[in-house]
């Protein structure tokens, strides 16, 4: 037959997918310009300071962002992971979340032990300058366990934070200098008294638990 061969719808889906994206990116981009971004309050991801903990609302201009580009900066190589707070509502869950989105090792032990371990040698395989772990919905986050649960996943965070901001000297290819890594803890807008978990299990921990705050909310 003549003319032109036809094409398969999943070829036919995927040009108009690519042309909604498109679309959608040359809407958004008025909203938001490089100059408006870097009036944040994120450049504390980029210095090896405590806390290593911080939660909040956070910037509500992160969502018009691909996460990997909102938390970036010039000459930093950023590793940026996204996890889900309801799909970590016990334990497990959350070993499994941290597997999958840091791509842990078949052999991880899934336990907090374990998981400090593999945080603390990221660079193993995902060699970064500065590392940015970020928790969505951070309410819902093991709100099915007990308090303390919660408690040791504070202290594992404080302890990864504390491990990276030391350099490694005279260990031959392991040697690194003192790299950023913060955890976020975003919490939802329409949450009460969303950060009070956090603040109370910071509290018997001793740990410093920072606050998010959004420098430039949007205006009602």
């Amino acid at each position: 037959m003549g003319g032109s061969p036809r094409r398969s719808p999943i070829f036919r889906e995927g040009n108009r997918l690519r042309g909604e994206r498109s679309s959608y990116r040359q809407r958004a981009q008025p909203k938001l310009t490089l100059d408006g971004m870097n009036e944040t309050s994120l450049d504390f991801l980029f210095e090896v300071e405590p806390p290593w903990i911080r939660a909040g609302e956070g910037e509500c201009r992160r969502t018009k962002w691909i996460p990997s580009y909102f938390y970036s900066r010039s000459g930093f190589k950023s590793c940026v992971r996204i996890l889900r707070g309801p799909k970590m509502r016990n334990t497990q869950s959350l070993m499994d979340e941290f597997g999958a989105a840091f791509q842990f090792f078949e052999g991880f032990g899934e336990n907090w032990y374990a998981l400090e371990d593999c945080l603390e040698c990221l660079d193993e395989w995902l060699p970064a300058d500065s590392y940015i772990l970020i928790v969505e919905c951070a309410e819902e986050m093991l709100c099915e366990e007990i308090p303390e649960e919660l408690t040791l996943f504070l202290i594992t965070m404080d302890r990864v934070g504390k491990s990276w901001s030391k350099s490694i000297e005279d260990n031959g290819r392991f040697n690194r200098k003192s790299i950023p890594f913060h955890a976020l803890l975003h919490v939802s807008p329409q949450t009460t008294n969303g950060c009070a978990r956090f603040t109370k299990a910071a509290l018997k921990s001793g740990i410093s638990v920072g606050e998010l705050r959004d420098p430039n909310p949007p205006k009602t």
